[in-house]
């Protein structure tokens, strides 16, 4: 079940009421102090004095809603006293193509959430309190104590003081129809209206989560820990899903060349064999045809392989931007699978081993296949 804890200030302390789900009695009062532990509920109201805060009615314009968002300040510059660079400013849309905005000194919202936060509270909103006040009929007013809080159809909003209400009806032309209700305190100035007990569940009725939240934008909460579990479940997701693929890249990778070294051990194999008779003991292929060459008990063939691959070794073994796929010798040819980001660096190759002295070179047969280029270097003896 949805629990709402409406919090208030009152005579400088926090005052809370707890609502179980809408439209509920509200359970409360209930004194919020440091130290002590806070009733847990699933959201967290703050309703703030509507005096302190600007309220105004808005009509975005159909098109360049961004801008206007983003000179919501400057436009409301004149209905403010002080500096809107230091205010707070946000905007609710109603749905019907207009809204509210609402605006507070930044130094003031800060204050509220630290007064909240030195009770054990971390608010989902704060609220001008004037905004929860009935909307049927469109003119209503709450006489409180220490001062009246208005909401006049689609004209203004706010809080004033009990002697000034009869000046502010004079200056907005007088309104039909007014609901006044009370919340203690004395009549004002002749006007009689009904008792509707306690203020915050009076105004807690209308209280919807559409309102305008001061606690947006820069000021906008953490959510909480439960809130942010589907959040951080798709992220892992997705991290586990990043992992996942590239562990596979790096183990096709690592088959692959595996693939490549068991097609390079078999050709050596076959060359050693070719060279030594069936019936020879393979241990390590290339050093036995170099220690057979060094012997002189290698056959012709071992010799010519030898001496190629001395020729060709200190011009291959500076070349790192290629990879050996497969060797082959046969009839005095040694012939070589390569593998290059670019056929310049295979020709490149070709040139530096036709260089050197008792060595011709000759590239043929080049592919492009995943991501790079494959030729067949030929090598003999000049």
């Amino acid at each position: 079940m949805s629990t709402r804890l409406f919090v208030h200030i009152e005579d400088d302390a926090l005052v809370g009421w707890m609502a179980t789900k809408p439209g509920a009695p509200l359970s409360g009062p209930i004194a919020l102090a440091a130290g002590s532990e806070p009733p847990t509920a699933d959201e967290v109201v703050v309703l703030v004095p509507a005096e302190r805060c600007l309220i105004r009615r808005a009509s975005p314009p159909p098109r360049g809603r961004a801008e206007w968002l983003r000179g919501l300040a400057f436009q409301f510059e004149d209905g403010c006293a002080g500096d809107v660079e230091a205010m707070h400013f946000c905007y609710t849309d109603d749905g019907a193509g207009s809204g509210w905005v609402v605006a507070a000194e930044s130094a003031l919202i800060e204050g509220w959430l630290q007064r909240a936060e030195a009770v054990g509270l971390d608010p989902d909103g704060l609220v001008p309190d004037a905004l929860l006040l009935p909307t049927d009929p469109p003119n209503n007013a709450l006489a409180v104590p220490d001062k009246l809080l208005f909401r006049l159809g689609d004209g203004p909003v706010g809080a004033v003081e009990r002697e000034l209400w009869p000046t502010l009806l004079a200056a907005v032309g007088g309104v039909d129809q007014l609901q006044l209700s009370h919340s203690g305190g004395p009549d004002v100035a002749g006007f009689r209206g009904d008792t509707v007990g306690p203020s915050v569940p009076f105004l807690a009725r209308q209280y919807q989560p559409s309102l305008p939240n001061l606690r947006s934008g820069s000021y906008a909460r953490v959510a909480r820990q439960n809130a942010r579990m589907p959040v951080i479940r798709l992220a892992a997701g997705l991290l586990l899903a990043a992992f996942l693929v590239h562990l596979f890249g790096v183990g096709y990778e690592w088959w692959r060349d595996q693939q490549r070294i068991a097609v390079i051990d078999s050709e050596l194999s076959e060359v050693f064999y070719g060279a030594f008779g069936n019936d020879a003991r393979l241990v390590d292929p290339l050093a036995q045809l170099e220690a057979s060459a060094r012997t002189g008990g290698s056959s012709g063939t071992s010799a010519d392989l030898i001496s190629l691959l001395r020729a060709a070794a200190p011009v291959l073994a500076t070349e790192s931007r290629m990879r050996l796929n497969g060797i082959e010798f046969r009839d005095g040819v040694l012939e070589l699978a390569l593998a290059a980001p670019d056929v310049g660096t295979l020709d490149g190759l070709r040139e530096r081993l036709n260089s050197v002295a008792g060595l011709a070179a000759e590239l043929g047969g080049t592919q492009f296949g995943d991501g790079e280029f494959v030729g067949r270097l030929r090598l003999q003896g000049g």
